[in-house]
């Protein structure tokens, strides 16, 4: 049980370091394309973040219509099913 975990804990940091030296070498890259200009580097991680969430709230949006339109669907189903069998009762 503790070699799961431990192995779990090494991905874990493995992740966490790999994704350090991957935004370290952004961060070099970005700042030599900028001239060296840190604040220009934040701003384009600030404006990925900004369209980050907008997409989110556009994906929340969609998903809360069409979960909306679901539970339309299903009650329409239900009313058809029982207009159906009062029908096929009445012949």
């Amino acid at each position: 049980m503790n070699d799961k975990k431990d192995n779990q804990t090494n991905d874990d940091e493995k992740s966490i370091t790999g994704t350090m030296e991957r935004l370290q070498r952004d961060i070099e890259r970005l700042a030599d394309a900028y001239g060296g200009d840190y604040t220009e580097v934040l701003e384009a991680y600030q404006h990925a973040e900004r369209a980050a969430n907008r997409r989110a709230r556009t994906l929340e949006r969609r998903f809360l219509q069409a979960k909306h339109e679901a539970q339309i669907a299903n009650y329409e189903l239900r009313i058809v099913k029982d207009i159906i069998d009062d029908i096929q009762r009445g012949r």
